[in-house]
């Protein structure tokens, strides 16, 4: 009895094994085509995605935003020209300074593109992030507007060059020391204005906020604006202890630039005005 059994179990999976080889496998349902790469896609391969290995998300996708906040996608219109202006403006200029390696190893790998501003509840407006030295996102891309300067250099330019001093400092660290320059860090620096907290010793009221804001925002204003324009702030404020502060604060950036990355500010800073002018003025 037991050996029939045995035999019975043996057939049926016989059965179940030659029933299985018969039965014909569905096709695939994972889409194996080329994807469609509009003209603004391949641009974008062609200018960011081959030289720099950095992928630019335009196209909405809601797992790239921030839940709770009422975001748009970028005009697709926008897209090119802002990036165009990126690439001359922040991305040449490093390479021309630091070198195509320099770049190439500290370049974010992705670019997020939205088109509105990103409101906060205490008032204040985010313009970008860098997340984990990874990915950029930046805001209000649909404001863009070349011919306007002063729009481009707050909305753009100081930004990218804010949040690549992060990704700068988050690989090599600069002195720790410098969080001591002045005390009066704070996390009400809503409450002030850029005025008042020069006043302090601190840049803009943002840098207020913690240490690490405080080092990009010296760094990518200072790079970021004319000779004059920085002067001119500078030499407007009253308090003695904060102007040495903040000069103070300059040359610690200066060394780490230099020693962290052999780049000169004051030859990256004319690199880039430079850059800026040709922008504004639609000049090669």
């Amino acid at each position: 009895m037991k050996k029939i059994a045995t035999k019975l179990l043996f057939s049926l999976l016989l059965l179940s094994s030659i029933s299985c080889t018969k039965e014909k496998l569905s096709d695939s349902i994972i889409d194996t085509n080329k994807p469609f790469l509009n003209e603004t896609d391949q641009w974008i391969r062609t200018n960011y995605t081959n030289p720099y290995n950095i992928e630019v998300i335009y196209k909405w996708n809601d797992g790239e935003t921030t839940i709770g906040k009422n975001l748009i996608p970028p005009k697709e219109e926008m897209v090119k020209p802002i990036m165009k202006m990126l690439d001359s403006v922040w991305i040449q200029s490093y390479i021309k300074e630091g070198g195509l390696a320099f770049f190439k190893k500290l370049t974010p790998k992705q670019f997020l593109l939205i088109g509105s501003p990103s409101y906060n509840s205490d008032g204040s407006r985010t313009q970008g992030t860098a997340e984990g030295g990874r990915k950029i996102v930046l805001y209000a891309v649909d404001w863009y507007n070349p011919a306007n300067k002063a729009l481009i250099w707050e909305e753009y330019i100081h930004v990218i060059f804010h949040e690549f001093g992060h990704i700068m400092h988050q690989t090599i660290n600069y002195d720790p020391d410098y969080k001591n320059t002045i005390s009066g860090y704070t996390a009400a620096w809503t409450d002030f204005s850029d005025t008042q907290a020069r006043e302090k010793g601190f840049i803009t009221a943002y840098s207020l906020s913690g240490p690490d804001e405080d080092f990009v925002e010296v760094l990518s204003i200072f790079v970021t604006t004319s000779p004059a324009s920085w002067d001119v702030t500078i030499s407007a404020i009253q308090n003695p202890a904060a102007k040495a502060a903040l000069i103070a604060k300059l040359d610690k950036v200066k060394t780490y630039m230099n020693s962290a990355w052999n780049i000169d500010i004051y030859s990256l800073r004319t690199t880039v005005n430079e850059a800026i002018d040709r922008v504004v003025t639609n000049t090669k």
